[in-house]
């Protein structure tokens, strides 16, 4: 729960950025590190799991977040990252491991135990 708090107190104040993540960087980066490309598979994997197991509510409100998560911050969080020195890859690469842990959350609070 700490960690959401701190990532939403990192989102709220940074300011917008007009730094995006095109299909095609999204594409090549799961070309060129397997890395992203495992990390972009377990976010898969979790929503494939809260899709099972969560109540359709409460699927449906993350859903909308996951929305807005790609829209606004997903790309305020890589800036974070590549402002201290983290190539473009490595900075998606965490912000996409630090949604895991916010979805992950999720899982465990409502779903069965499954060996994620």
């Amino acid at each position: 729960m700490k960690i959401l708090l701190l990532i939403f107190a990192i989102v709220l104040f940074i300011p917008k950025t007009s730094l995006a993540l095109s299909d095609e960087d999204h594409k090549a980066f799961l070309k060129v590190s397997s890395e992203y490309k495992n990390t972009d598979e377990y976010l898969t994997s979790l929503w494939s799991k809260l899709k099972r197991y969560l109540p359709k509510k409460e699927y449906k409100i993350i859903l909308k977040e996951q929305i807005n998560w790609i829209k606004y911050d997903r790309d305020r969080i890589a800036k974070i990252f590549m402002d201290n020195g983290y190539d473009t890859i490595e900075a998606y690469t965490y912000t996409t491991s630090l949604r895991c842990d916010e979805l992950l959350y999720f899982y465990e609070k409502y779903a069965k135990k499954d060996n994620i």
